[in-house]
């Protein structure tokens, strides 16, 4: 007979090699359901796009319906309405004042992009003139050679292909018809969400529901959910405040700069922004070429440009940012900047990218507790006792 048993090294090495094949299994298990469940929303996100913008808009606006209930002892449902209407009001009053000036912008922005193109044109014909013979010579070979041929030569072709894109067009259509349709009752779901007394932990009743589960694994997950709840409130009540205030702070400081269509590039800047980094991204793109092509502008615009963006991102990361949302983010910004892209790319777009920070939160406390309670103890000499889930408090976010 062979003697099967194994010394306390090859224990030691086969107890690692079980946990990395573990935690591999476990992780392409976690890859394919981000792939199927990012597919999943894409398929069916006129579905769950206004569930979820209510539910945020919901997360905002509750504490003014518990206080108006609270206060003046009335009803949620006539709080409900009482709150809608003054938000309408002040909705309105917003647009009456921002609308006006928002459209002529962006009509000007329009009707300038010709003249826009030829100033760049000019500048480069008169800094680079080997590169503006190039882009001349592609542009002229292209009037000669391009449409007006191809029209002629091959009007069978242009027919078929104007045929797609009524098809096309109609297919878009319906689209847009279905998407009005869907974000219509955005307003239905925010009022009964809002009407509700009972909270999102009192409503799923999970200590009732997860019974059968040891009471360890319970309180887990029970945790993981309140935290993962926490994350998002916290989150979304500071980020859109202060998206709006950095967005009417850079708007403003760019009008009184002088920078054509300042106010309505500062502003979407700024409310672009409550996804990390990207409105910066975004807004400085625009704004720098702006700055140069204008009519008075030139190097000294583009300065005083960078200069106002530099000092309201200061004003975001050390006033507005500690002011509202305080101490409680751990991320880095590298980790942030990883995260928008990674679940922008995992969920397909602007809903991932929106929640990249929740996310990216919740699984460092997720993280957190496996690695104390499940995956410490494997590595440990001593069989140590099951660790309690990290502080509810601690602040992630």
């Amino acid at each position: 007979m062979l003697d099967l048993e194994l010394s306390s090294t090859q224990k030691k090495w086969a107890t690692y090699a079980i946990t990395c094949i573990s935690v591999c299994i476990v992780l392409a298990f976690v890859v394919f359901s981000i792939k199927i469940f990012g597919a999943f929303l894409n398929r069916y996100m006129l579905v769950f796009a206004p569930l979820a913008i209510a539910a945020i808009l919901s997360v905002i606006i509750k504490p003014i319906i518990d206080f108006l209930s609270g206060a003046f002892k009335m009803s949620r449902t006539l709080a409900c309405a009482l709150t809608f209407f003054f938000l309408f009001l002040i909705l309105t009053g917003l647009i009456l004042l921002i609308l006006p000036k928002a459209v002529n912008e962006v009509i000007a922005i329009v009707q300038t992009i010709p003249s826009g193109i030829n100033d760049l044109l000019e500048n480069l014909k008169l800094s680079y003139p080997a590169v503006y013979e190039k882009i001349n010579s592609a542009i002229e070979a292209f009037k000669t050679d391009g449409a007006a041929s191809t029209f002629s030569q091959n009007i069978s072709s242009i027919l078929a292909k104007s045929l797609k894109s009524v098809q096309t067009f109609g297919s878009f259509a319906i689209y847009i018809s279905s998407a009005i349709a869907a974000f219509a009752v955005i307003p239905i779901y925010l009022f009964f969400m809002l009407i509700s007394e009972k909270s999102t932990m009192t409503s799923l009743n999970l200590e009732k529901k997860l019974s059968f589960l040891k009471p360890d694994v319970k309180d887990d997950i029970i945790f993981l959910v309140k935290k993962f709840g926490e994350i998002i409130i916290t989150f979304f009540r500071g980020q859109i405040l202060i998206a709006l205030l950095t967005g009417l702070i850079f708007g403003t400081s760019l009008m009184f700069a002088g920078v054509k269509f300042g106010f309505i590039i500062g502003f979407t800047t700024g409310c672009i922004n409550i996804i990390p980094y990207l409105g910066s991204i975004i807004g400085l793109s625009v704004m720098i070429p702006v700055s140069y092509l204008q009519d008075g502008g030139g190097i000294w615009l583009v300065a005083t440009t960078i200069a106002i963006f530099t000092i309201t991102e200061l004003i975001n990361a050390y006033i507005l940012t500690p002011l509202i949302m305080g101490n409680r983010t751990k991320l880095s910004p590298m980790v942030i900047i990883f995260s928008v892209f990674f679940w922008g790319t995992a969920l397909g777009g602007i809903m991932g990218m929106l929640l990249a920070i929740p996310l990216t939160a919740f699984v460092k406390v997720f993280w957190d507790l496996a690695s104390e309670k499940y995956i410490q103890p494997l590595f440990s000499s001593k069989k140590s006792p099951s660790a309690p889930p990290p502080d509810a408090n601690s602040p992630i976010l």
